[in-house]
């Protein structure tokens, strides 16, 4: 199995890749016009917790599709325009309070249940901004209701696009 963030910020800002599986660090200098590509080979399958941390406070893109992550967790107090985990087993997304200018927020084909699609839905709205984009949709992607679905009705009423079962 492998792990592949492709990651842009702050121009000669350092961040820190650790692959959770007891391989070294590995540390990376970012910069806002090209994405840098990190990535590891894990050695066996299993389930490990990827961490990025460093001197960044925002990130420009964090793009991680089709990575087998369970689960994808930023800190309080950074910052994220798009952040796309698409096609991940990942049964859920609590989104930072910090993330409110977030644009692009791609969890399509993941394994969120009512509650977790709902939660992210309300979250987003929650933060008042218009013309971004939401895929939430996938065979193992429970459909939004009740607050969901209202949340939903009020983004694209802000002129976001929402993908959702």
């Amino acid at each position: 199995d492998k792990a592949l963030f492709q990651v842009k910020g702050a121009d000669g800002k350092k961040i820190t890749f650790d692959p959770g599986d007891g391989s070294p660090e590995k540390e990376y200098t970012v910069n806002s016009s090209t994405y840098t590509l990190i990535g590891h080979t894990f050695i066996a399958p299993g389930n490990f917790q990827v961490k990025l941390t460093g001197e960044i406070p925002a990130f420009d893109s964090i793009l991680a599709p089709d990575n087998k992550i369970t689960a994808t967790n930023l800190p309080e107090g950074i910052k994220v325009r798009v952040l796309d985990m698409g096609n991940n087993p990942q049964p859920s997304f609590d989104l930072p309070d910090s993330c409110d200018t977030i644009e692009e927020l791609l969890f399509f084909n993941n394994k969120f249940a009512q509650q977790s699609t709902n939660a992210l839905l309300i979250k987003v709205n929650g933060f008042g901004t218009s013309n971004g984009n939401i895929d939430l949709s996938g065979v193992d992607m429970a459909a939004p209701t009740g607050q969901g679905i209202a949340a939903k009705n009020q983004l694209i009423s802000r002129g976001w696009t929402v993908v959702t079962n």
